[in-house]
């Protein structure tokens, strides 16, 4: 009966040390670089998706600093814009920029945001969390206004956007929600959750046009009919943010922005597997039983079941991306790999400790047979 507990106990032993371990270096902080690279990993293994047909920028890049002059630009640059894009029939407009301070144009500029009745303008946080608002004749002139909030990680990559802050909406849900009720009808999200960014690709395929073409009427109105257009700052060296598929060069805060505005419109935002102890709990759960499985077979074939199950949890991994889901990964993988090394350890100790324990017996059985004279020995004594 001991001999039987004890054996389930060392069954149970690899994996239960697997997930002890997992969780510390969790609460540690050390795998988290880890969980970052696999994250961006996982995003290009899925592969990039179409953007979102009713989405385009107009992009302040370059070409617009070096035509137009050094930035900020007055007010008056932004009236030519909204005036061009109104006269095109734009669904939204959205500009990714802050106008919390007062200047002359102000006027000029709010009876431009009036006239268009699309305009959707952002809104900063300064120092200590305090909101930056649009001056109040521009915030009143415009159809509604969003936090542009984003909270990086220590890799610069911003994994979800708070819905609301400082009392405001999202910057890119508060233009899916203006955009439903001017043109469209959109689903509403979750909103008492965190939105986490569905990357969709490459910032480049994004249908954008330069602020300083568009101004001067080079790009055809057909391209913003009826579309979201955001406005923002893609310049080098401006507002840069890294995504899955641009690092180097970033992509810019305006293209998170997109990114956020492409999932509400595709209703693809991605919904998070496991979060709060009790998911971990069940996780660990999982590696304890790995280990218990692993157990019932000799090393080789321990190895070839850790081999194809960490493989085969890629590959899960990828296919619920795909489904927007975003699975864990490197703690599954981190108990398989633990649970397995463990397990062969744990087997192995218990084998040569086995056979030393049989080498023993063997050597005190010949001792007594060799020490013990037998009866013929002693009759001829």
């Amino acid at each position: 009966m001991n001999w039987r507990f004890g054996k389930v106990g060392w069954r149970l032993l690899p994996g239960a040390i697997a997930a002890i371990l997992m969780a510390g270096l969790l609460n540690s902080g050390l795998v988290k670089p880890l969980e970052q690279v696999v994250y961006s990993s996982l995003f290009r293994l899925r592969g990039e998706r179409q953007w979102d047909d009713r989405l385009v920028l107009v992009t302040i890049d370059d070409l617009s600093i070096k035509q137009i002059g050094r930035f900020p630009w007055k007010r008056t640059q932004y009236v030519t814009l909204i005036d061009r894009l109104t006269q095109a029939d734009a669904s939204v407009i959205a500009i990714d920029l802050l106008f919390s301070e007062s200047t002359p144009e102000d006027q000029t500029f709010a009876n431009a945001i009036t006239r268009s009745n699309c305009v959707v303008l952002a809104q900063g946080e300064g120092e200590q969390g305090a909101p930056l608002l649009p001056v109040p004749n521009l915030e009143t002139a415009a159809v509604g206004s969003g936090h542009i909030r984003i909270q990086p990680d220590e890799d610069g990559i911003t994994r979800s956007i708070e819905t609301q802050a400082s009392q405001a909406w999202a910057f890119g849900l508060t233009t899916a929600m203006t955009y439903s009720m001017l043109r469209e009808v959109i689903a509403p999200s979750e909103l008492s959750q965190r939105l986490w960014l569905n990357w969709v690709g490459r910032t480049e395929r994004i249908p954008q046009y330069s602020f300083t073409k568009v101004v001067r009427g080079e790009v055809p109105d057909a391209a913003f009919r009826h579309k979201i257009v955001v406005v923002g700052v893609t310049a080098a060296a401006i507002d840069a943010a890294p995504t899955p598929f641009d690092r180097t060069p970033p992509a810019s805060g305006v293209h998170l922005q997109a990114v956020l505005i492409n999932n509400l419109l595709q209703r693809n935002s991605l919904t998070p597997l496991v979060t709060g102890e009790i998911s971990l709990l069940i996780l660990a759960i999982g590696g304890i039983s790995f280990s218990v499985l692993l157990s019932y077979w000799r090393m080789e074939i321990q190895l070839a079941i850790a081999t194809v199950s960490i493989l085969g949890w890629v590959g899960i991994s990828v296919v619920l991306l795909k489904a927007d889901y975003l699975p864990p990964v490197v703690f599954p993988i981190g108990l398989m790999m633990g649970s397995t090394v463990i397990t062969v350890i744990v087997e192995q100790s218990r084998i040569s400790r086995a056979l030393r324990d049989r080498v023993n017996q063997l050597q005190q059985h010949y001792e007594s047979t060799f020490a013990t004279p037998s009866a013929k020995d002693r009759d001829r004594s």
